[in-house]
């Protein structure tokens, strides 16, 4: 399996669990036209960008969980 997509995959689990560990931007939704996205800041259909993942405390928290794990018990 590709490890970018699973870092992608890490990273929206991440922010489920603690949404401080990256920063929500809230923009107008783009428009796909010709196989380009259009900006439309004005647009009130809004959507959420996550960005600048808080890398290292997601990989402390994941290798902390490994550490640690529970075995669910039937």
């Amino acid at each position: 399996m590709n490890i970018i997509k699973l870092a992608f995959d890490m990273a929206a689990v991440a922010i489920v669990k603690n949404p401080a560990w990256a920063e929500r931007v809230v923009i107008g939704a783009p428009k796909f036209v010709d196989g380009k996205w259009i900006d439309r800041p004005d647009n009130p259909r809004k959507i959420v960008i996550w960005e600048n993942f808080d890398k290292e405390a997601i990989m402390q928290d994941f290798y902390s969980r490994m550490d640690k794990y529970v075995m669910v018990k039937p």
